[in-house]
């Protein structure tokens, strides 16, 4: 995933400079953003951030696609990774591609060709959701925490724990994690070098000629702030603007109700945006040392976010069950006839973590598991179905404190104890401990 950021950072920062030195500094430099590096410890799916790039080369070397029918393979190409890698990315990508459809308008004056770039990114897109079952899984595609799980505007200089040489500023309640968008010590000094070179002629001078594009890699940003900051926009601690919106749009906005992801496109383009200005002002000899010294100052000020990562998952990871009580799931194991577990309620992740890989390794089905959005309308309806034949095939599992329910069946199955759960069946289970009445009562 990495090697992948690498090469594609690589291969835009080319278009750029012919410093081989130059391009696999930048290209290391990309690999370890601290938003990329966060997320490949903690949701992996999202550290394909490499997805992006793709993306952002046509926004910044337009020119290059201007009569290159590849571009049509490389929205394509974003359609397909960004539905299957993570519902995210699909946004994401579509604000970068709008960004690609009003340079092909407004420098181009190819309508034609940006209406079908854009159709042919949503088309996809929604057969990918499609085949994968996006539409008819059961899954709402609202769900709470939208303005919770928000950026903050200081986010770009907010290192929440990740840095060595910045303190921490403070945030607007416990869901901004989300919209984690440090740049890291080398990327702020990137972007600061790259703001003292606005002061030079040469670089106003080709500003100015490509203005149009300028300007559209501005909304851009805008684009990505907006949704990232809203609707509840913060600053520290402090709420600047809580935005009333109508139902509808609320409703359709808590699709991605972790917004503050949505900053990453921001990121990517301020450490591209300011690459190129240095690129453009720096002679080869002075470049390599200033990105040789950004990325010195990367790696320190990251370093010890590193080594608790490298501590963590760096060695050899095995998965340890939790269950203990070993005969009674090994006999269950073991009945062929018995082929379905049934969570009769909610139980705790790490028992039903351990649950599933043992129904798994064995052949036997669950009906649930955890999910980014709960599919609670389709475990109850499997649940009550169920509930009305007690098939010889169906164990069913009972948190310990849901005695109503347990209490309900007793006349028409056993219950045992078993893991800080008991497990109800039609018949008996012989040589195991059967609770009595009074212990359900």
């Amino acid at each position: 995933m990495l090697h992948l950021q690498g090469v594609l950072t690589a291969r835009m920062i080319r278009n750029f400079t012919e410093n081989k030195a130059v391009i696999i500094i930048v290209s290391v430099i990309f690999e370890i953003i601290p938003t990329v590096i966060w997320r490949m410890f903690v949701h992996t799916s999202l550290a394909g951030q490499w997805i992006l790039l793709l993306g952002l080369e046509i926004l910044f070397v337009h020119k290059k696609y201007q009569h290159n029918k590849k571009i049509y393979m490389i929205v394509g190409l974003m359609g397909i990774l960004s539905a299957c890698v993570h519902m995210y990315f699909v946004l994401m990508s579509g604000i970068i591609l709008l960004g690609i459809c009003l340079t092909d308008i407004l420098v181009y004056r190819r309508i034609k060709r940006s209406g079908l770039l854009l159709a042919e990114y949503l088309v996809i897109v929604a057969v990918i959701t499609w085949l994968l079952g996006g539409f008819d899984s059961g899954m709402p595609t609202q769900a709470e925490g939208l303005g919770i799980h928000s950026s903050n505007i200081n986010t770009f200089f907010n290192p929440q724990g990740y840095s060595r040489i910045y303190k921490d500023l403070p945030l607007y309640g416990n869901g901004q994690y989300e919209g984690f968008g440090y740049l890291g010590g080398g990327g702020i000094l990137l972007l600061l070098l790259s703001v003292i070179c606005l002061a030079d002629e040469t670089i106003q001078k080709c500003l100015w000629r490509h203005r149009k594009t300028g300007a559209i890699i501005i909304l851009v940003v805008g684009m990505s702030m907006i949704v990232a900051l809203s609707p509840t926009v913060t600053m520290g601690s402090s709420v600047i603007l809580q935005m009333q919106l109508p139902q509808r749009i609320e409703n359709a906005w808590s699709v991605f109700r972790a917004s503050g992801r949505i900053i990453w496109v921001a990121v990517y383009i301020i450490m591209f945006a300011s690459s190129i200005v240095i690129i453009k002002t720096f002679n080869k000899r002075l470049l390599v040392a200033v990105f040789s010294i950004v990325l010195l100052i990367q790696v320190y000020d990251s370093l010890d976010a590193l080594k608790i990562r490298y501590a963590t998952y760096g060695g050899t990871q095995k998965y340890v069950s939790i269950l203990t009580e070993n005969d009674l799931w090994d006999y269950i194991a073991q009945r062929d006839d018995i082929q379905h577990i049934v969570y009769y309620s909610i139980v705790d992740k790490p028992i039903m973590y351990s649950i599933t890989d043992w129904a798994i390794r064995n052949g036997k089905t669950v009906n649930n598991f955890y999910f980014a959005r709960l599919i609670n309308d389709k475990v109850s309806e499997n649940r009550e179905e169920v509930l009305k034949t007690l098939p010889e095939d169906t164990i069913f599992i009972f948190n310990e404190y849901e005695n109503e329910g347990m209490y309900e069946l007793q006349n028409v199955m056993h219950y045992y104890p078993i893991d800080g759960l008991v497990i109800g069946y039609r018949d008996k289970i012989p040589g195991y401990r059967e609770l009595s009445k009074i212990e359900l009562y």
